[in-house]
């Protein structure tokens, strides 16, 4: 890896864009494999916490609203996942740019399994290490999930199979793809940073896009629209689709509660006993049943990691019992597709919690789902929820109670007052969480809080 870096900033001026998380992690990389570089880093944030670095002569800020009017006076910019450049005001040379991800990319390419998809690619990734980890395999969690790819480096030798759960931000600005690379799915989100859905579709499909003819892009073949993108944007690498029915061609397909393999010889795999519930999930075991079989990974030791998985926080998480009331924290849910998988999944779903941020995606299935739907009640809140509520009024049956509440603290006395006694008050907003919160792991959480709270309320 230092050889591939010192390629790219030997002799040059260097700027760090964004000083969060992997800013930080970009920064103590390049110190320390080269000491004397002078670094620059640009943030908006004019109170960004820089206590460690006071007296750090390599490093210097730019801080304020016009940081990326500086990037043209750089010659390299390792820029940080989440920062549009899509409204910058100076000209842009986009062959300046760098990512953690494109250099970890380009280094170790051929030790990656790599994830993405709008919906699925957290609990994807962490089931393919967990079953990596079952069988006995070196292999590292790294990306999206929260280890920026260069704190994992120490830890790698060649043949450390690392696992990269990869953001649509994080493909972007890639030109290298992954040995095995995993499409789970595209729906509309983060459209306020692509400003078109084509694009933020064409900055997924980067996961295969640079791949050979030696490579494996697994992706979901029961998805028309995806399958359909994906002939029309040519890939190289050996294609192997995935599907929950049997009724459809695929390489990997689910047929009485067993995985069976068509591109490989290999016995069938049992998810009778999986902890992973909902029809969803069903693809992501598929995809990581897939990229494992790739990898060789024996069959037995599949089944046993599908057992032993514990589902990550905030998917359909169950929280608990108060009061009589089942309380399911699915604040991962950010797009309408998600929050219908949810309510198809948690069948006594009698009060849903929807809407946030709003960033201008189409409600008008969902809420078309919601009014033949049995759920009763329904508490919208911010921007998006104030939408969907305008849309859904003019549908809904006149059995199902609708209302709308400026803060979550509103929402203990409603859940209380008008969700029946066994069955479930759901989380899964269908709406990203930035109008009051900060990521949606605050939501989920503020929201187990609210739970914990009724639950006091009844002893």
């Amino acid at each position: 890896m230092k050889t591939l870096l010192e390629k790219y900033v030997s002799g040059k001026t260097v700027l760090i864009l964004g000083f969060g998380l992997e800013g930080r992690s970009t920064y103590k990389l390049l110190h320390e494999y080269f000491p004397h570089l002078k670094i620059v880093v640009a943030d908006k944030n004019t109170n960004l916490d820089i206590s460690g670095y006071e007296n750090d002569k390599s490093l210097s800020f730019i801080l304020g609203e016009s940081y990326l009017e500086q990037i043209p006076l750089f010659d390299v910019v390792f820029k940080t996942p989440g920062i549009s450049l899509n409204d910058i005001s100076v000209r842009l040379d986009k062959t300046k740019l760098l990512s953690q991800s494109a250099v970890f990319i380009e280094n170790y390419r051929n030790q990656i399994i790599g994830t993405t998809g709008t919906k699925g690619k957290s609990t994807t990734s962490s089931l393919i290490y967990h079953l990596l980890q079952t069988a006995g395999m070196d292999s590292v969690l790294v990306g999206n999930i929260g280890q920026p790819p260069f704190e994992a480096i120490s830890k790698i030798n060649c043949d450390t199979i690392i696992v990269f759960e990869m953001s649509s931000h994080q493909l972007e600005h890639t030109f290298f793809s992954p040995h095995i690379a995993i499409l789970l799915n595209v729906f509309q989100e983060h459209l306020d940073h692509y400003h078109s859905f084509e694009k933020y579709s064409l900055a997924k499909l980067n996961i295969a896009k640079y791949q050979s003819g030696d490579d494996y892009f697994i992706f979901n073949g029961n998805d028309q629209w995806l399958t359909g993108f994906i002939s029309g944007n040519q890939t190289k690498g050996l294609k192997i689709s995935f599907s929950a029915s049997a009724a459809l061609e695929a390489g990997i397909f689910i047929e009485e509660e067993a995985i069976h393999c068509t591109f490989l010889n290999r016995r069938p795999v049992s998810i009778a006993q999986r902890t992973l519930k909902g029809n969803h999930n069903l693809n992501n075991i598929l995809a990581a049943t897939a990229a494992c079989m790739v990898q060789n990974v024996d069959e037995s030791e599949i089944e046993k990691g599908i057992k032993t998985f514990q589902p990550l926080e905030h998917r359909l998480e169950y929280v608990g019992t108060f009061c009589g009331i089942e309380f399911i924290n699915d604040s991962i849910s950010t797009i309408p597709e998600s929050t219908i998988e949810a309510v198809n999944t948690i069948e006594n779903t009698d009060t849903l919690i929807l809407g946030g941020f709003d960033r201008g995606i189409d409600y008008r299935e969902l809420t078309g789902f919601l009014a033949k739907s049995s759920v009763h009640n329904f508490i919208f809140t911010g921007p998006a929820g104030f939408r969907m509520l305008d849309e859904f009024r003019v549908l809904k049956k006149q059995s199902q109670n609708t209302f709308f509440i400026d803060s979550f603290d509103e929402l203990p006395a409603l859940i209380i007052k008008y969700t029946k006694t066994g069955k479930s008050c759901l989380l899964s907003p269908a709406a990203s969480s930035y109008d009051r919160f900060k990521n949606f792991e605050e939501r989920g959480r503020f929201f187990k809080k609210i739970a914990g709270l009724i639950g006091e309320s009844c002893h």
